[in-house]
């Protein structure tokens, strides 16, 4: 099966050298030709597809970090909410539905960094991508606990 990557590479290699693109892509205007041809300029698309991957796989981790952050927070605000022997204040629970409401949306978000690396691996030809949960978990929706509304 050719990915969308593979056959642009393919129909890269099939071009004509002679035409003025290609020419373009593997000559330098004061240089001349540039060491390589063709096959350079398929190991320079392999390294940028590297990169792009690299950097999908970056907004995953960065946006795996912030749930990490924002759910340690709310995890100190319901501890001192527990710890309370009055109960939750009014202030205390709108910034703890607050915090789990903001956390939910960043976990969209990551949600959609983790699809997208994985299209992007697609692309690639790296269909295998049941891995992907385990390596980049994401952490389950927060709730608020019924009995900690005032």
């Amino acid at each position: 099966m050719q990915t969308p990557f593979s056959e642009f590479v393919r129909t890269v290699e099939a071009l004509d050298p002679r035409h003025p693109r290609v020419r373009r892509w593997t000559q330098s205007p004061e240089l001349g030709p540039r060491p390589g041809g063709l096959a350079a300029l398929r190991a320079e698309l392999m390294a940028e597809a590297a990169a792009a991957l690299g950097r999908a796989e970056q907004r995953v981790l960065a946006e795996l970090e912030r749930l990490r952050s924002m759910g340690e927070s709310i995890d100190q605000l319901e501890t001192q909410a527990a710890a309370a022997s009055d109960g939750i204040d009014p202030s205390r629970h709108e910034a703890l539905a607050h915090g789990v409401d903001a956390f939910n949306r960043q976990r969209r978000v990551a949600q959609r960094r983790l699809w997208e690396l994985m299209v992007q691996r697609e692309a690639l030809g790296l269909y295998r991508n049941d891995i992907l949960a385990e390596l980049y978990p994401i952490p389950a929706r927060r709730s608020i606990a019924a009995t900690q509304k005032p």
